[in-house]
């Protein structure tokens, strides 16, 4: 059986993003390699795993290689950084499952790359974008899942859900 995951905001390849969000990483180097590792030990080939968003800042060919790396089915919801290429781009690059808006799952659930303004109703947001920046997050009903709040690894998504709806 087939577990799910979720992480935002790896920034593969991306120097500044150590900086810009205190990354404990000496070397962009070290940063992939450790998000790789993290995510290998948790994600197994029969998984599934949610991107949202802000995926790599190389070219399509370094982002390929990570990809590769990476175990499970890949699913990509696009970041703003992201959508700066286009879907034909993100395809080469190996996502097979490619969205460029929020997904609904679970009839309680949005995931997003940027959390959703406004009244929530009966749903919960899982969103990235903010990194540590919880200002930008005004309601109880957003759960933050970018890599520095996850100890740079997927979060099972299922527990997740289960741990959010017992409140």
């Amino acid at each position: 059986m087939s577990r799910r995951f979720i992480i935002s905001d790896q920034h593969f390849w991306h120097e500044k993003a150590i900086l810009y969000n205190a990354r404990p990483f000496s070397s962009v180097e070290e940063m992939n390699r450790k998000m790789i590792i993290n995510h290998n030990n948790v994600v197994k080939n029969r998984d599934v795993c949610f991107f949202l968003g802000d995926f790599s800042f190389c070219p399509n060919d370094m982002t390929r290689e990570v990809y590769e790396q990476l175990n499970g089915t890949k699913i990509l919801i696009l970041g703003n950084h992201d959508r700066r290429k286009s879907v034909t781009w993100w395809r080469r690059a190996g996502f097979e499952e490619i969205h460029k808006y929020p997904l609904i799952i679970n009839d309680r659930f949005i995931l997003s790359h940027e959390p959703v303004e406004g009244d929530l109703g009966k749903f919960y947001n899982i969103h990235g974008h903010i990194h540590l920046n919880r200002s930008d997050v005004t309601t109880d009903r957003h759960v933050n899942v970018c890599v520095e709040t996850t100890g740079y690894c997927p979060v099972n998504l299922d527990q997740l859900m289960d741990f959010i709806l017992k409140g």
